[in-house]
């Protein structure tokens, strides 16, 4: 019998995985780069296949140190916004529009900083699969863009990518 109920509590772990909400995002460039003017929006997708509660987000900035190892916890600003925003399966929604990237690096004209920024994003959301709003579990979405500001340039860090 126990091994029974085990059996079947992994299969609805399972099928709540399989269908839950799956939370990505990006950095997008509005690109009007012909006015002089560089501006970028913070989109996320739900890919999963139920609706996600986002809940928060947190954007961290700071200059890159050629020579040192990435930490994103060395980032040196920090802008946190809380939300109740649903995202549908497989939609998509702008958390920030319209961001000017060099106010975010004010550390960037120190002559002792590198010449590049890095751009780390942190989506708390829940899935609405199980569980009333307040015993849903929390899940965390995390990417990381490296920022050239002579450039304007962004790249994504993929092997920074965190999913939970």
């Amino acid at each position: 019998m126990r091994r029974q109920t085990t059996i079947l509590r992994n299969n609805v772990s399972a099928l709540i995985a399989s269908e839950r909400a799956w939370i990505d995002g990006e950095i997008v460039s509005k690109n009007l780069a012909l006015l002089g003017v560089y501006r970028y929006s913070l989109k996320i997708k739900n890919l999963g296949k139920t609706p996600a509660q986002v809940r928060s987000y947190q954007i961290n900035t700071g200059p890159l140190l050629e020579g040192n190892q990435f930490d994103r916890t060395r980032l040196s600003h920090q802008k946190t916004r809380s939300l109740h925003v649903f995202v549908g399966s497989e939609e998509d929604t702008t958390l920030e529009e319209d961001m000017d990237m060099d106010p975010m690096f004010p550390d960037m004209n120190d002559a002792n900083s590198g010449t590049t920024g890095a751009f780390c994003v942190t989506v708390k959301y829940a899935d609405i699969v199980t569980g009333t709003p307040e015993e849903r579990s929390e899940h965390e979405t995390s990417f990381i863009y490296v920022y050239t500001p002579l450039l304007h340039s962004l790249e994504r860090l993929s092997r920074y990518n965190k999913y939970t």
